[in-house]
């Protein structure tokens, strides 16, 4: 893990460079593996990120009932 800069010349160190990508070769050749090449396996959930419309907005609170008396939910 990463840890973050604490001088101003630590975070700007990346600024205006060029960073070699370590998946592009993989991916344009054809040998990227994504989540739909790979066999399911059982009692696996899965899980939805809906991102707010509002920015800034304060969510105050969130009704999950429908969602929990559906079938399949976790």
């Amino acid at each position: 893990m990463e840890t973050i800069p604490r001088t101003k010349e630590a975070s700007t160190r990346h600024v205006g460079r060029s960073h070699g990508r370590v998946e592009d070769r993989r991916l344009l050749t054809g040998r990227g593996r994504f989540i739909d090449d790979i066999e399911p396996v059982g009692n696996v959930a899965h899980a939805a990120v809906v991102r707010s419309t509002q920015a800034h907005a304060r969510m105050v609170s969130v009704d999950a009932g429908e969602a929990r008396r559906a079938p399949g939910v976790v």
